[in-house]
């Protein structure tokens, strides 16, 4: 399950603050969604050694953490998700088991 708070890095995937604007776009957009938009604790830092940071709070948005646990689960396990444009509406397929 996802932490209700936490802190995630870009410079440890090789990615940018970009990375971590187009993460903190998408939470909010989950979590408009789900009704608690104005719950979400997001904050952009960096850190001189470590890079820039996300800080995410989500311990008053119970409907999107639920949400956003379900789907970093589903992308752990394998799956794909696709996202409808112009909603947040995704699909989960799982991974494709090879057949005996």
């Amino acid at each position: 399950m996802l932490p209700e708070t936490f802190r995630e890095y870009a410079k440890p995937k090789g990615l940018g603050r970009e990375y971590l604007e187009n993460l903190a776009g998408f939470f909010l957009v989950v979590a408009k969604d789900n009704g608690e938009e104005e719950e979400v604790g997001l904050l952009l830092g960096e850190d001189p050694a470590l890079g820039p940071y996300l800080d995410v709070d989500l311990r008053r948005a119970p409907k999107t953490h639920a949400w956003l646990s379900a789907f970093r689960e589903a992308a752990q396990e394998g799956a794909t998700v696709v996202v409808q444009k112009r909603a947040l509406k995704a699909v989960v397929v799982p991974r494709r088991r090879g057949r005996a």
